[in-house]
């Protein structure tokens, strides 16, 4: 098992989908089984890091980007990371629908 880290927008992603969650349900309970949601997928990516679909990228520094959909019901949410020998990199966490080109630079 490698263990995971946040980056500091990866967190902000997720207090953001959270609170957009709550916000549009009218209830902190949906934006809390989101994060446990998120966590559970980053307690996965763990377990098995290669689970994840590579995503080629223009930035050098994210070369070996992966992506993996968080578990029901908020499947349409992706948690990129990278793999180094020593830890996962948890990069960002987007709705699959945003402008992922333009956002981590993905290549078609």
């Amino acid at each position: 098992m490698i263990p995971a880290r946040i980056s500091p927008a990866a967190a902000n992603d997720l207090l953001d989908i959270a609170d957009y969650l709550e916000g549009e349900s009218f209830s902190i309970a949906l934006g809390r089984a989101f994060l446990k949601k998120a966590a559970a997928t980053v307690a996965r990516i763990e377990s098995n890091p290669e689970l994840g679909r590579i995503r080629p990228s223009s930035r050098q520094n994210l070369s070996g980007l992966r992506s993996l959909g968080i578990d029901n019901p908020f499947s349409k949410y992706l948690v990129f990371y990278r793999i180094d020998t020593k830890e996962i990199l948890v990069v960002r966490v987007l709705h699959g629908s945003q402008d992922l080109k333009k956002i981590i630079k993905l290549v078609s």
